[in-house]
């Protein structure tokens, strides 16, 4: 029986294995052989038991090839069009027109010619397709020319979406129509007419796809149903997650929007992170957590809107739907805790030239750059007796706050401490002087000891008339420069 099944195999495939000449187009694989003006693709599988399943796999292969090949160029004469008028990138745009161009170009491809050779020696099947540009062109033209009947299909999907109380269906399939009539206005450079409404008036497409679709977005109505006007903590996620409800809203009562994709996003000042996209479920419910606020303002904002992949490419084409998509959303808000007075203790060890100073330059010019309505300055001496200047100069010097925190907590909402050094440099000429230096100076939380903010100077360098004077200039320049950054640092995080 064993013997039978294989004398069969062999009759059936000896036409492929024997008195076939290598065909011009295989001679120099895996080049392809010189054919201006057409599509080629070659495809190959290894031979196995199954003959038909290995020219069917060499095959579409061979296929495939010319299918990027003809996806590539659509797109490229779509994106360079759309580009002209817009800042939209490259593969948003493809992305929101392969869905059509795919299915053109394959079924452009359903008839494409197919030569086949078998490599007898190393036992691979080749496929060999080809195409004329020519061709495809006029296929790509006749389809689109019949955009208007491709897109009454997904209008016709849209109105029996809205029948059976499917309204975010709807939405979709009307922006699938749209994508529809704009690639072929886009690609054949006019403006598509025709009856998409079924009234035997042929008017342009796109403006009646457009206002049906603002209509269905204009019913759309959100709910809030819990988690609204929290209050929040910097660096921690809001206690109780925000949910809501989406509905369509008619004469007959309100009806849920199901299955809808939703985003949630900050409105500025606000910031932190947010679950990702969410789906309403089958009454139209829908639920956000944010996992970590780090800004805002007294009262801050999440916006939880629809979301439509793709329709942002279009917004040049559908201002008007745009707008309506725009407006269909529900804001949350939550509230920051702020410091509206912030009392500072401040000591920073100071040398210049290897000598300790009993003032503080640098200290002096953080003190005016935090000097207003909002910052309050503890007098030095104030400090000094919550905690001796050596304990003040050694935990700047090491790092450990923890002692200094525990202290001064008591009198301060934010503790600055550091060192700052300089030191001579080679004098380069007579009557030049330099000196160079570092500093490395902290503001720590007194509630909870964290670093809000930490710089730290190295290798500066200035000069003077003598090396004393340049140190001092030099203790100047890094106080204004380490004030600047310290200020910057902590009113982010202090808002």
């Amino acid at each position: 029986m064993k013997t039978v099944s294989v004398l069969a195999l062999l009759l059936i495939v000896a036409p492929f294995l024997y008195a076939q000449e290598v065909p011009a187009w295989a001679r120099h694989l895996p080049d392809l052989p010189a054919r201006p003006g057409f599509y080629q693709g070659i495809g190959s599988a290894r031979s196995s038991d199954d003959i038909d399943a290995d020219w069917a796999a060499a095959s579409g292969r061979a296929r495939g090839q010319i299918l990027q090949q003809i996806r590539v160029v659509v797109n490229n004469k779509v994106v360079s069009k759309i580009e002209e008028k817009t800042s939209a990138e490259q593969a948003s745009i493809t992305e929101a027109f392969s869905s059509t161009t795919d299915q053109i170009a394959t079924g452009t491809l359903e008839n494409v010619p197919i030569d086949r050779w078998f490599d007898e020696d190393n036992k691979v099947l080749y496929a060999y397709a080809y195409i004329s540009k020519l061709e495809v062109e006029e296929k790509f033209e006749e389809v689109l020319n019949a955009a208007t009947a491709s897109a009454g299909v997904y209008h016709d999907a849209a109105s029996t979406a809205l029948a059976g109380g499917d309204a975010y269906l709807a939405l979709t399939s009307y922006l699938q129509a749209i994508k529809e009539v704009m690639l072929a206005e886009i690609y054949l450079n006019k403006t598509i007419i025709g009856d998409i409404q079924g009234n035997k008036k042929k008017v342009p497409v796109l403006p009646v796809l457009q206002s049906e679709m603002c209509l269905l977005l204009n019913s759309m109505k959100f709910q809030v149903t819990g988690g609204n006007d929290q209050q929040a903590e910097r660096g921690r996620g809001l206690p109780v997650p925000f949910s809501g409800k989406v509905v369509v809203r008619s004469a007959a009562g309100d009806t849920p929007v199901r299955n809808a994709v939703l985003g949630a996003a900050f409105l500025a000042p606000g910031a932190g992170t947010l679950s990702p996209l969410s789906r309403t479920d089958e009454e139209g419910n829908f639920q956000f957590s944010a996992t970590e606020v780090t800004g805002g303002d007294a009262v801050s904002k999440i916006r939880v809107s629809i979301v439509l992949p793709g329709v942002e490419i279009l917004a040049d084409k559908l201002p008007d739907a745009t707008r309506c998509l725009s407006d269909a959303f529900v804001d949350f808000s939550y509230r920051l805790k702020t410091r509206a007075n912030v009392t500072i203790a401040m000591h920073i060890a100071e040398y210049n030239l290897s000598k300790k100073r009993a003032k503080s330059s640098v200290q002096e010019e953080i003190q005016k750059q935090l000097l207003n309505d909002r910052y309050a300055i503890l007098e030095e001496s104030k400090v000094l007796q919550h905690v001796p200047e050596e304990k003040l100069s050694a935990a700047a010097q090491s790092g450990d706050f923890h002692l200094v925190v525990a202290e001064l907590s008591r009198i301060a909402d934010v503790i600055v401490v550091g060192v700052v050094s300089t030191e001579q440099r080679t004098n380069p000429s007579a009557g030049i002087f330099f000196s160079s230096g570092t500093a490395v100076v902290r503001a720590i939380d007194a509630k909870s000891g964290q670093i809000l903010a930490s710089v730290s100077l190295d290798n500066q360098k200035e000069g003077g008339g003598s090396y004393e004077a340049a140190g001092m200039r030099l203790l100047q320049k890094m106080g204004k420069k380490i004030g600047e950054e310290l200020k910057t640092s902590i009113e982010v995080v202090m808002k």
